[in-house]
């Protein structure tokens, strides 16, 4: 028996439940999850746990379907764990290969589950195939390549899936669920809030900055401690105000704007700072962060930069990472230095900052990072 309860899939299916009801279908995950030590192993016989990805694209209008070459239909790109337990890495992971598609960023939480009858072929039994299924999003680049997995790819209109009859029933189910979650859900077209990815580490979670956050972040970017180093001071309350209603418009990752995160205490939901990323280019981005006072000397600046940067590197594909910074703050100095950014002693990038021409450029090439940072 497995130790379910610790399982992070465990913890997925949990809060799956509480947020898309599915009991049922939980109930049945979570006992599989619990019945064996080798379900995340393709070769357990009664079946095993695989990953799948509902790979939309930055508008959110349209996903990306396989011709699965062995079944000869139209499918969602994923499959075998293979020992990974973490199925939401799963899922990315397989969207990148079969689709070859740039930029891929995999949301945490559970989108659908599904489990199906995979028949008998060759010397392979009939056994079943407990799918885990996460929403990938396209950031950047949509051409993709077809891989020797499948006859063929395409983007497919997610409102013309949910009455096409000839498609599997359960692409229809999700296609159906997504058009819900456009209309009711946080990246909902109406309230004119685009998709923006989360990130957690140990103590922290990044998500997107809400209007009721605007008092915390108005106290500690005012505070001198803070704005002496920044070119941006709220004078009022309505500045941080409007500062959030602008952020929140953004479009995740489109270039010549700045995304900005909330830094969250993961224990409280407390915003402690914030966090953003400018996109240069298709092979650049600036980093900016600011933390609370109250927060700083906690070592949480370097744990929130260490996820982000793993982020930018990994899952955006991003070669270079950039940041601007004020020669008299050498705390922000050591801690770039600790995250192996090196100062670029000409500026030799093109984004060097006009508006404040006397700071620091410090950068970090992907090869660096991963160098390392070898199991990121």
């Amino acid at each position: 028996m497995t130790d379910a309860a610790s399982s992070p899939l465990h913890a997925a299916l949990t809060r799956h439940a509480k947020r898309d009801g599915d009991d049922a279908v939980v109930a049945c995950f979570r006992d599989f999850l619990a019945s064996h030590p080798d379900v995340f192993q393709r070769h357990h016989p009664p079946g095993h746990f695989t990953g799948s990805a509902w790979l939309v694209s930055a508008d959110g209008e349209r996903v990306l379907l396989t011709h699965h070459r062995k079944l000869g239909r139209w499918f969602q790109l994923g499959g075998h764990a293979d020992g990974d337990t973490d199925l939401a890495r799963v899922a990315l992971r397989e969207a990148e290969e079969e689709s070859g598609v740039c930029g891929l960023v995999v949301e945490p939480d559970i989108f659908d589950l599904d489990r199906h009858r995979i028949p008998a072929r060759g010397h392979e039994p009939e056994h079943w195939h407990y799918d885990v299924r996460f929403v990938v999003r396209a950031t950047r680049d949509e051409n993709f390549r077809v891989g020797e997995e499948s006859l063929d790819l395409a983007w497919r209109s997610i409102r013309d899936l949910v009455t096409d009859n000839s498609i599997d029933a359960s692409i229809r189910r999700m296609a159906r669920r997504w058009l819900d979650r456009m209309q009711d859900g946080p990246a909902s077209v109406a309230t004119n809030a685009p998709w923006q990815p989360e990130l957690t580490s140990a103590r922290l979670r990044l998500d997107a900055l809400r209007p009721e956050d605007a008092g915390a972040l108005f106290d500690y970017r005012a505070d001198p401690r803070v704005s002496r180093y920044q070119g941006w001071r709220p004078n009022m309350l309505a500045e941080a105000e409007g500062f959030i209603d602008g952020v929140r418009r953004i479009t995740f990752a489109t270039e010549g704007t700045w995304f900005q995160w909330a830094l969250r205490d993961r224990h409280d939901e407390a915003l402690i700072g914030d966090l953003g990323l400018h996109f240069l280019d298709a092979d650049s981005v600036e980093l900016g962060i600011t933390l609370s006072p109250a927060q700083q000397g906690q070592c949480l600046a370097s744990e929130a930069l260490r996820e982000v940067l793993g982020f930018v590197f990994e899952q955006l594909g991003r070669q270079q990472v950039v940041a601007h910074v004020d020669p008299r703050n050498s705390d922000c100095i050591r801690l770039l230095e600790r995250l192996g950014m090196r100062r670029d002693e000409v500026a030799s990038i093109s984004q060097a900052n006009a508006d404040s021409p006397e700071d620091l450029v410090y950068a970090l090439r992907a090869d660096a990072w991963r160098a390392r940072n070898p199991a990121s």
